[in-house]
């Protein structure tokens, strides 16, 4: 499970969730059938060619036992015979004692050696509704280690939406020791470092090879390639197909606008906002960048009505506060201006003490305590994330269950925004 190279972030979200590897490795052990746990141990010393012909004789005696499968692929991974390992992972049963480790290690399988990181995802998601399905309270190892490979996945594919909800979802089942970890994971996604375009090529173009229709992958290699002077003009050309043979998915539209708006492009942004589908009056991100667009084309009323209707879809986003406050201005609303500026001020302080709290807790790997939790739960109740808001508050409490401010903010959340 070591972070792929190049990507700073991902080894932050890898020590922030903690070393599962141990405890995923030991689940194999857990089984009171000595001839398994030898042969185990084997495949362990990468004995394969001693542990494989026992196992295939085991299996022709117990066709269906499906810790041997997890075994024998096991020993299949080591002598990367890859399609071998996957028809052994495939014979564990979802329901089966070993289904969640099973579709953990498959994704593994798909992803890192064959490079299909749609069916790895699949994989990871099932792992974690097999998970969520079981009697425990808790998320076990096993899916908190497919948390992390998810994670990893989509911060590469630049898909923040999807980290934030796979985080979300782990702290609802953490152990309570966990949760500040989860809380924690979520400042990284937001603050931590952002990806490097040139880190990112080799991944992305070997997913793309092999499955072409990744568009997760596709939009990433574009953006990527946008980002690089030398390609920008095939990471265009890579969007505007996906948008082409896919024009129902939102999110293939925003990556191609923001490539254009990067570019200054406005005569393809206009044309490109005058087809965009009903679901992009739904989308906060089409609205700021159809802004942009009357912005960088000096419409003053059209780019602030843009932000406006932003504004409505996500009070608490700075970006569309100080565009407005600009255009407003320029526009000869005054006090549209002003009433803006003050907003985007407030907003950009409550963001920049967000950032200090992040770097300080990442500088000196603290944890935090009772009062520095009730503040952070103050702060992002200020943005209007009250996921956050509550995960900062609870932990709040958990340090010292008679933090009455703490307490009151998490009333006002649950009255605001009931838990999911």
């Amino acid at each position: 499970m070591a972070p792929w190279k190049g990507y700073a972030v991902t080894g932050i979200l890898s020590a922030l969730v903690g070393g599962f590897g141990a405890v995923v490795a030991f689940k194999l052990y857990a089984s009171p059938t000595v001839n398994l746990n030898e042969l185990q141990k084997m495949v362990a010393h990468k004995d394969y060619d001693g542990a494989v012909p026992q196992l295939r004789r085991f299996l022709r005696r117990e066709p269906t036992n499906a810790r041997a499968h997890l075994i024998l692929a096991g020993a299949f991974t080591g002598q990367e015979n890859h399609a071998a390992a996957l028809e052994h992972l495939r014979a564990v049963p979802d329901q089966s004692l070993w289904g969640t480790e099973a579709r953990f290690r498959e994704g593994l399988v798909q992803l890192r050696p064959l490079g299909y990181a749609a069916k790895a995802e699949a994989l990871w998601l099932k792992c974690l509704e097999l998970d969520e399905s079981a009697d425990s309270e808790t998320i076990s190892p096993m899916a908190q280690a497919a948390t992390v490979e998810l994670l990893t996945l989509y911060i590469f594919q630049h898909r923040k939406r999807d980290a934030r909800e796979v985080v979300l979802r782990w702290h609802r089942r953490a152990t309570p020791e966990n949760r500040g970890r989860a809380a924690l994971a979520l400042l990284a996604l937001e603050f931590g470092p952002g990806p490097v375009p040139s880190d990112l090529l080799a991944d992305l173009e070997k997913w793309t090879a092999t499955d072409p229709n990744d568009e997760a992958s596709r939009r990433a290699l574009g953006r990527a390639y946008v980002e690089l002077a030398s390609k920008e003009e095939a990471g265009l050309t890579l969007l505007k197909g996906l948008i082409e043979k896919n024009s129902s998915n939102m999110q293939n539209w925003i990556a191609y606008m923001s490539s254009l708006v990067e570019q200054g492009d406005v005569a393809t942004l206009r044309s490109v906002a005058g087809r965009l589908p009903e679901a992009a009056a739904r989308d906060v991100e089409c609205w700021q960048l159809r802004g942009i667009m009357h912005e960088m084309s000096q419409e003053w009323p059209e780019a602030a009505d843009c932000f406006i209707k932003g504004i409505e879809l996500e009070p608490s986003r700075r970006e569309l506060h100080s565009h407005l406050a600009f255009v407003s201005r320029r526009g000869g609303n005054l006090e549209h201006a002003e009433k803006f500026d003050k907003s985007s001020g407030d907003l950009g302080s409550v963001e920049d003490q967000l950032h200090v709290a992040y770097e300080q807790l990442t500088i000196t790997q603290a944890r935090p305590v009772a009062e520095s939790a009730f503040l952070l739960g103050d702060l992002y109740e200020k943005r209007g994330r009250f996921d956050e808001a509550r995960i900062w508050y609870e932990d709040a409490l958990r340090l010292n269950p008679n933090h009455a401010a703490a307490s009151e903010g998490l009333d006002r959340i649950r009255a605001a925004a009931p838990p999911r």
